[in-house]
Order: C-alpha cells, then sequence, then structure tokens
C-alpha cells in the first residue's frame, strides 16, 4: 500500500467508496519498478479502453517531476494494445 495526495479529479466514488480514476490507477500500475509489468499493465487499460494512449502521454507532459514518472514514460513507449499482454504473477 502506498499513500498520496491526490488532486480530487484522481478520485472517484465506486460502490459509495472512495477510490482513484481509471487514469490515476493506470498511471500507479505503469510506474512501477518491474518495468514488464508496468508495460503489461498499460497494454491490458490501452486493450480495453479504459485510457486512451493520448490521455497517458497529457498526463506525463503535465507531471515530468512526480515520481515514478520516468518509468511510465518508458512502459508508455514499450506498451502496444495490440499485444495481448498476459498479467503474469510470480
Amino acid at each position: 500500500m502506498r499513500r498520496a495526495t491526490l488532486a480530487e479529479s484522481e478520485v472517484t466514488i465506486r460502490h459509495g467508496f472512495r477510490s482513484t480514476c481509471a487514469l490515476r490507477t493506470v498511471r500507479d500500475l505503469g510506474s512501477g519498478r518491474e518495468p514488464v509489468e508496468s508495460v503489461v499493465a498499460v497494454d491490458m487499460a490501452l486493450r480495453a479502453g479504459i485510457v486512451r494512449l493520448e490521455e497517458l502521454t497529457e498526463y506525463v507532459a503535465r507531471h515530468p517531476g512526480e515520481k515514478g514518472i520516468k518509468r511510465l514514460r518508458r512502459a508508455i513507449a514499450l506498451a502496444d494494445p495490440r499485444s495481448e499482454s498476459p498479467w503474469r504473477h510470480a
């Protein structure tokens, strides 16, 4: 679990509970320390239409110094929504 101060635009209410919006969730998953898992998360989100590539690249451009943005930028560059990447858990 990680704690962070979030903008209200990054939070939504689902089934009565506060959670991160789709873009913020993909941002968090795509900025992980494991590059393969980050790319798989971004691939899956793009393929499922949860977020658009343009949204992710705009987010990276608006938050250049944030923690994990370099890893997210790398994951976006390697992502391909056509790849059907499997989610693997070791």
